[in-house]
């Protein structure tokens, strides 16, 4: 799920889940993007592919820059286990042409939306 997290900073947060397709995120980022200017993913565990997908179709487009990558080890105990899951946090931060792109993409589905359908 989706969380945004208005910190002193400033930066949007998404938290990416293996249960849902990384293109459900892609609005989302787009939009913390434009409020924001930077956005931070992260993962744990079997969400990392979403991830990394997000991140790499984010920036193939040319809509950001990776600022800083991190990972880890997060260490979960309870009374039955200790357990360890990797943990991976990516910074974006909008690119230099993102407004641009983001312009492009409105004036598409404006086209879209007022063209007569046949």
């Amino acid at each position: 799920m989706a969380v945004a997290d208005d910190s002193p900073s400033d930066v949007a947060r998404i938290l990416i889940s293996s249960q849902r397709s990384p293109m459900t995120y892609l609005s989302t980022a787009k939009r913390h993007l434009q409020q924001h200017g930077s956005v931070h993913i992260t993962a744990l565990g079997t969400a990392l592919s979403s991830l990394v997908t997000l991140s790499e179709v984010l920036k193939n487009s040319k809509l950001v820059d990776e600022v800083k990558l991190t990972t880890c080890l997060e260490h979960f105990k309870d009374e039955f286990s200790d357990r360890q899951k990797p943990k991976m946090d990516i910074m974006l931060t909008k690119s230099a042409a993102f407004d641009e792109i983001m312009a492009e993409e409105a004036k598409k589905q404006n086209d879209h939306a007022g063209a007569d359908p046949q």
